[in-house]
């Protein structure tokens, strides 16, 4: 393998975004221009010293100030890209930030993609019209549209529109989706929402715009002939993939197939990346080069090879387009660039090169790609295959007669690059979707030759011939459905199998860092005889470091209350001492499209490192509280699940109950009070038996009490005031740490209920910008006036309180201060 200056340059760079992004080391902009001076000076020192006893040196000192500068230089970017991104939505976090429906009139720039009961549209604003006059504004938005359908809208068209706006914000949680970042790679801050079609109307179309050019115009209204060219010839869930192979639309993919093909691991099919790339160029090179060498003029005058690599080129950047620029492909659109460059120049180029140089690319155009999932995955499995060549370059390639030795050769060769670039990305996605495939080998040694040899190309062959045969591209498509379908019910048949994956905590970076320096030091073996001591030793580290995190966890001796940041509802997750764990209610929005067990709760448990819950409690059959904990119980082994003697109608509720009957969870129904013990944590459960007046399920909710020590948490559900009054006459007296009830509720936190038990930490679980005004000011103010600390998840984010019995400490999500 070549040493690349492009790759170790890059190295700096990305570590100076990362801590823009993540605020770590804080860093001002003086501190910055100290780093770029001294490591000028550095560059300089080095290239003036001379002689030979500073050769070290000269070698040495300009890597150490390059770094320096491109440290100091991706930090910069990254702060002035995206204060340059809030510079361009002004105008529309303006309006976002004002409540109502807005008039708005912009330009789609981005073919239509289907959403729930209707469409979702980039579009670019350009006025506000309000009854005071008409308004310019600039800026990018998504926008969901219901009622109409894609083949409604254009890119170009000039639209008008009342829409609900909201600014881009993510659940404050741990290890839930940041929809911030991937919305913000594509210039999104700020989201629309128009609920019926007579509030949304097409006023124009043109070609060009200040946020459209005529080659983007081009490009997208391509990508909606191609949409609609495959709507019309297949349906259902071949459709949906096709979209996806070719173009890397997910849209059309329903949740429970996307869920298929992640447990069946080849999710990484439904991204347009080298294999797509290289085909496509391939298809387009070999066309140009036969229909070139049809002419004995031509081929006896021109060079007939670069002319057909120049061609497969422009076809490489305009599938790329046609796949809206997503980073696995610029990846492979930047490579393939630099290897045709590089044959057309007569100027060899290194695949380590190549690949970083297309890293260069995406981070200079937009450093946020660093984060994005599709970059992370895209560019590590590459990375690894290019370090890991001297193992594929020793899998034999004689030619033989003997056809039966050839394909086991090439098998062989096929499992090693699949095997490679499955470690490569188990990582990142552990990090990020805290899952493992088992069965990956398998799949993919059955699914990618046929999707790369048969369904691909007759995908990109129909896309070629759409323009002027569409009659043979419908044909060619139908055909393609044919074995689309077999796929279906083979990666469907894979994805039942209960141990085709598992559900892992999420790795520490310690975790992820010491398994990148064991790939590596393996990948170099036969390189650096030293990289054998190394890999064993990294891997003893390796093993060492999870053992501990499990070890760590089954003996730690404090008691942590973790309020979670899950919208407008309720969600605690309660570590308790000796590896246990309580979750008490799971969230719930409103939005059949949205679970917030599934996205929210269960992410943040595996994120704190475990693998099972002993015990679940349903303070109340609302959606807001047990929307999320079906997918729970779905995810992780479950001891019990406690609910008072409440039951719903809600669907939720049925979820629970089949899940737990179909996962053998024991259904426990607190009818009168009464006490458990784990470690030296007493939890004392209070029902509403007894409490006459407490009517409705809110009323009724379980109240959960928690004492370890000298401390007490209080776990309140939704109850009003008189069941707080029945729960100062059962005996409730001061607490240290309480869940405000009822998300602060103007019917709740009563002045006596708040005056007797006087919590030092009061923690209220609400939405941000909800729309029922929670928490009102005047049960704040009741708080305030006792002494509490006041937290919102709103305003804090997650909230987490550990005690050890004696001493309390808070963290939050959010920065605060108390």
């Amino acid at each position: 393998m070549s040493p690349s200056p492009l790759a170790l340059l890059l190295l700096p760079f990305g570590l100076g975004i990362v801590a823009a992004h993540t605020g770590y080391p804080e860093l001002s902009g003086w501190f910055l221009c100290i780093i770029v001076a001294f490591g000028s000076g550095l560059l300089l020192f080095g290239a003036c010293s001379k002689g030979a006893s500073k050769g070290i040196l000269r070698i040495l000192l300009p890597w150490i100030g390059a770094a320096l500068v491109l440290f100091s230089m991706g930090f910069w970017h990254l702060d002035l890209s995206c204060r340059s991104m809030e510079d361009k939505s002004q105008d529309l976090l303006s309006l976002a930030n004002t409540p109502g429906k807005h008039i708005i009139t912009g330009q789609v720039i981005r073919a239509p993609l289907p959403a729930n009961d209707g469409v979702r549209l980039l579009v670019a604003a350009y006025e506000s019209h309000t009854p005071s006059g008409d308004l310019s504004v600039s800026g990018i938005m998504g926008l969901t549209v219901l009622g109409i359908r894609v083949q409604d809208v254009s890119p170009g068209d000039w639209i008008r529109f009342a829409a609900s706006l909201r600014p881009v914000r993510n659940f404050k949680t741990p290890g839930a989706f940041d929809q911030e970042n991937w919305l913000a790679i594509r210039g999104v801050m700020v989201k629309g929402f128009v609920n019926h079609p007579i509030r949304f109307s097409q006023v124009g179309h043109s070609q060009s715009s200040s946020d459209m050019s005529l080659p983007r115009y081009w490009l997208e209204s391509g990508r909606r002939a191609i949409m609609l060219g495959i709507d019309r010839c297949l349906d259902g869930p071949a459709r949906g993939i096709a979209m996806a192979l070719l173009l890397g639309e997910r849209a059309w993919l329903s949740k429970n197939l996307k869920e298929a093909f992640a447990r069946a691991g080849i999710g990484h099919l439904l991204a347009v990346s080298g294999i797509h790339m290289a085909l496509a160029a391939l298809l387009i090179g070999g066309l140009a080069r036969a229909l070139l060498l049809r002419s004995e003029w031509i081929t006896l005058r021109f060079p007939v090879k670069k002319i057909a690599t120049s061609l497969a080129l422009i076809g490489a950047v305009t599938y790329a387009g046609l796949a809206g620029f997503s980073p696995s492909a610029v990846r492979a659109m930047v490579m393939i660039l630099a290897f045709g460059t590089a044959f057309l120049i007569d100027m060899p180029q290194t695949p380590l090169n190549s690949l970083a140089l297309a890293a260069w690319a995406l981070l200079i155009f937009n450093p946020l790609y660093l984060f994005g999932i599709s970059f992370q995955l895209s560019f590590t499995a590459v990375f690894f295959l290019i370090i890991f060549s001297s193992y594929l370059r020793s899998v034999p390639k004689e030619k033989k007669k003997d056809g039966q030795k050839t394909f086991w050769i090439y098998i062989k060769g096929f499992i090693l690059v699949t095997l490679i670039a499955t470690l490569a990305t188990t990582p990142f996605v552990t990090w990020h979707f805290q899952r493992v495939c088992l069965v990956g080998l398998l799949t993919n040694l059955l699914v990618v030759p046929v999707t790369s040899f048969v369904i691909l190309p007759g995908l990109l062959c129909g896309t070629i011939l759409l323009p002027f045969f569409p009659e043979v591209t419908s044909g060619l498509w139908q055909g393609v459905g044919w074995f689309l379908n077999y796929l279906v019910i083979f990666i469907n048949f894979v994805s039942t199998w209960s141990w085709s994956a598992i559900w892992v905590p999420r790795p520490s970076v310690l975790q992820i860092s010491l398994f990148y320096l064991f790939l590596g030091s393996v990948a170099l073996m036969k390189q650096w005889k030293i990289s054998r001591a190394l890999a064993v030793m990294l891997f003893a580290l390796l093993l060492s470091a999870s053992a501990y995190r499990e070890w760590d966890l089954s003996h730690q001796e404090s008691l942590k209350l973790h309020v979670l940041d899950v919208g407008q509802g309720t969600s605690q997750v309660v570590e308790l001492p000796e590896g246990k764990l309580m979750v008490m209610d799971g969230g719930g929005l409103r939005s059949p499209y949205f679970d917030t067990g599934e996205r929210i709760v269960a992410p943040f448990i595996r994120h704190l490192g475990y693998r099972k819950i002993d015990v679940i409690i349903l303070s109340h059959p609302e959606q807001d509280h047990m929307g999320g904990l079906a997918a729970l119980v779905r995810q992780f082994p479950v001891g019990e699940l406690w609910t008072n003697e409440d039951i719903s109608k809600n669907y939720s509720w049925k979820q629970l109950l089949e899940a737990c009957a179909r996962r053998g969870v024991r259904h426990r129904v607190w009818r009168k009070g009464g006490t458990e013990y784990v470690g030296d944590v007493m939890v004392k459960v209070w029902p509403s038996t007894g409490c006459e007046g407490a009517c409705g399920r809110n009323g009724r909710s379980l109240v959960v009490e928690l004492d370890y020590g000298k401390r007490s948490i209080l776990l309140t559900g939704d109850i009003g005031r008189t069941r707080e009054q029945c729960l100062l006459k059962d005996g409730l007296g001061p607490v240290d740490i309480l869940v405000v009830p009822h998300h602060g509720s103007k019917t709740s936190s009563s002045s006596e209920f708040v005056g007797q038990i006087r919590p030092e930490i009061a923690i209220v679980p609400v939405g941000w910008r909800n729309s029922l005004k929670l928490p009102t000011p005047q049960v704040l103010e009741r708080y305030r006036n006792t002494g509490s600390n006041l937290l919102r998840t709103d305003l804090d984010g997650t909230v987490s309180v550990e005690t050890n019995g004696d001493e309390i400490s808070v963290d939050t999500y959010l920065a605060h201060n108390l």
